[in-house]
Order: structure tokens, then sequence, then C-alpha cells
């Protein structure tokens, strides 16, 4: 093998490796709507996978109350990795002023501190301790968080909320990963991914 195509080959496998920025969700939301965020990694067997739903109702300038629900771990049951949705959150810009009235899913609570491989995530829903997941706890292999979890959000919004990145965290017996996500069809943009150390 040539050196020219020993180069290549290694420039494409650090390529591989490195966690680097790709096409992400930005929704820009200007007043109630619906939209559902994909979380997608094709390189483990089988793929990291999940959804979830998040709906905007009466929306105001300096407000709006979410409602997230079929937040889903949608990874066939086999090949079992024990891949577990452990936590998922997203950004605001303009930034939230302040969160009220709270009420949590039935696997996951609101928290608001950040993902380790994202520093510009602003809200989360986590299963663990916060929202960097830990305590073998969130959603295994084919499961779905029954009913719904909102919150009432206030914030400088005249021109709109961007939500920004809208990320998840899979724990699995391969290691720790985290997704940005895809809104539309899964898989039409790749996510940027952070990958940690098996646990």
């Amino acid at each position: 093998m040539s050196r020219i195509i020993k180069v290549a080959m290694a420039a494409l496998v650090g390529l591989f490796l490195t966690a680097a920025p790709a096409s992400a969700t930005s929704v820009l939301v200007t007043g109630n709507t619906t939209f559902t965020v994909f979380w997608l990694y094709t390189p483990t067997n089988p793929d990291l996978a999940g959804s979830a739903r998040f709906n905007i109702a009466n929306w105001t300038t300096t407000g709006f109350d979410l409602t997230i629900d079929q937040v889903q771990n949608t990874m066939p049951t086999s090949p079992d990795i024990n891949a577990r949705l452990v936590s998922f959150g997203f950004g605001l810009s303009p930034d939230a002023t302040s969160f009220t009235n709270p009420v949590n899913g039935t696997v996951f609570g609101w928290g608001f501190d950040n993902f380790p491989g994202f520093g510009s995530v602003d809200v989360c829903g986590f299963s663990g301790n916060n929202c960097a997941g830990g305590g073998g706890s969130g959603l295994g292999q084919g499961q779905v968080q029954s009913g719904s979890m909102s919150i009432h959000i206030n914030g400088p919004f005249a021109n709109g909320v961007t939500f920004s990145p809208v990320v998840a965290k899979f724990q699995t017996g391969l290691g720790s990963f985290e997704l940005d996500s895809c809104v539309g069809t899964p898989g039409t943009c790749g996510p940027t991914v952070f990958v940690e150390t098996p646990e």
C-alpha cells in the first residue's frame, strides 16, 4: 500500500473518531406548534435510536407552555447492548428568564444543568441523578415513557425562540453516547456525537 493511501486512510479514521458538528436540530418557534425530534447513531449494533415530541401551547411574546410526550428508546430489544436513554435536553435562544409549573413525567424529571458534551443545554429531562445521567435508570431498548411532562417557560420571545441543540444521552454496555437530533425523517442529518468511556 502506498504511503499516500495509508495517510488518507489514517485521516478518514481520525475523521470518524472525532466529535465534529453536523447538520443538527435548530427549530425556530414563533407560536403554537408541535415538532418531533429523532436521535440516531448508526455505528453501534443495533443503532442507538430514540425520539420525543415537543408541543408548544399558550404562546405569548413573554412565555409559553411546553409539553413533551412520546419520549421513547426506539432501539430493537435484540441484540441487547443494555442501551438506556437516560436523559435528553435542549438549549433556548434567547435564554429563558424563569421556569414555572414543572410537571415531571413517569420516567424523566426536569433539570436545569448541562450535558458534559454540550455546553448550551439549558433544560433537561433526566432519569438518574442529574442531566449527565447515571444511576442505572431510564428507558431500556424498545421502551416508551407513558404520559407527558410539562413546564411553563418565560423569556423575551417577541421574535420567537430557537430550540438548539436538542440532545439525548444513551448509556450502554459499549459506552456512553451524547447525540444531537434531527427534525423530520430519522437519519436525514448526521448527529453530533460525543463518545465517552464505558461505565
